[in-house]
This record gives C-alpha cells, sequence and structure tokens, in this order.
C-alpha cells in the first residue's frame, strides 16, 4: 500500500528516524518541510540516587538506516510543500528558521555537512488556496498517493513574482500573470 508522510520543522528526534528509515527504504514518500535536525540521544543520570539531581549527557547519534546523520540538518523530503505563503517566505528568510542548527552549543554534524539555506520552497500555496479552509501540505501528500509517487505528481507552477524575479535576474521581460490586462502603449 502506498504510503506518504508529512513532516516540517516541528519533527524531530524520533519521529525523523521513523521518517528517515521509511524514505531510505522506499516504503514511503516524505511531504512537507526539511524537519528539525535533532539526531542526538541523551542520557539522564542521577545524582546520588536523584537526591541531588541529575546530570543530561549526550551519549550518542541517531542514523538512518543507510548510515545519514540528521544532526542539524534534519531530513529533506521527497516534495518540499510549505504550508502557508507565511511559511514559505520564512524559508526564504533564513533568519526566521528555528532548528537544531540555530543552537549555539548543538552537536555538530557529521562529515561538515550543513543545512540547507535560506532559499524558496518548491512548492506553496497559491493565491486561490483558502490557507483557513484547508492544509495544503495535506492536499499535495493525497495527490502524491494519487498519482502514485511525487515523480508522477504534476508539478504547480511557480508564483508570477518568483518567475519575474528569475526573468529580470536574466534579463528578460517578466511573465504576465493569466487573465491580467497588459499596460496600454503610448
Amino acid at each position: 500500500m502506498p504510503l506518504v508522510v508529512l513532516i516540517n520543522a516541528g519533527s524531530a528526534s524520533a519521529s525523523e528516524i521513523v521518517a528517515g528509515a521509511l524514505q531510505d527504504r522506499h516504503r514511503a514518500q516524505l511531504v512537507g518541510v526539511t524537519s528539525f535536525g535533532k539526531g542526538s540521544v541523551q542520557t539522564v543520570l542521577p545524582l546520588r540516587g536523584g537526591l541531588d539531581g541529575a546530570v543530561k549527557l549526550t551519549t550518542a547519534r541517531y542514523y538512518t538506516p543507510s548510515g545519514r546523520s540528521i544532526q542539524k540538518t534534519g531530513i529533506d523530503p521527497d516534495l518540499e510543500v510549505a504550508q502557508t505563503r507565511e511559511e514559505a517566505q520564512e524559508i526564504a528568510n533564513q533568519a526566521f528558521q528555528f532548528t537544531e542548527a540555530t543552537f549555539r552549543n548543538a552537536l555538530d554534524a557529521d562529515e561538515g555537512k550543513v543545512r540547507r539555506g535560506a532559499h524558496e520552497p518548491a512548492e506553496a500555496p497559491p493565491a486561490n488556496f483558502d490557507e483557513k479552509k484547508g492544509d495544503f501540505q495535506l492536499t499535495r501528500a493525497l495527490d502524491v498517493l494519487k498519482y502514485g509517487s511525487v515523480e508522477a505528481t504534476p508539478k504547480l507552477p511557480k508564483p508570477v513574482a518568483t518567475l519575474a524575479q528569475e526573468a529580470s535576474r536574466m534579463g528578460k521581460e517578466a511573465p504576465k500573470t493569466p487573465g491580467a490586462a497588459s499596460p496600454a502603449k503610448p
């Protein structure tokens, strides 16, 4: 039976390991945004039987079945989908991201890997999607189930603002919004 797992920046620790294991074994496809990135295990050691408190020590790292460490980097989804247009803007502006990598004393990632920086998510709710009535990530996850895989699922067109930015970088004219009136020529 096909399986899709929703993940986001709130998916941490054990939930990341389960999602990563399902992804590594090609048992499920992941939809959402990159997970939190907590790939360490802490052990609480009581002091004098707990009478003097306890010490919490990092004692191990989590790895997915293929050997990937998620520490500070998280699990990347197979189809990156922002929940809301606001979340898409936050992902594009790294200053608003809260992950394991933002903690000053977090355990370093393996092999010098770094978390993906600020970027525009592959998909975000279009302007006509009512975010108060619908769950965009769930809608896209259901699309993946309907079409059988992320690869077979039709991709959404990029927002016109994004296309205009790309055109500007390439020195081309910005695309027109469908149905929009063209400016009058003098």
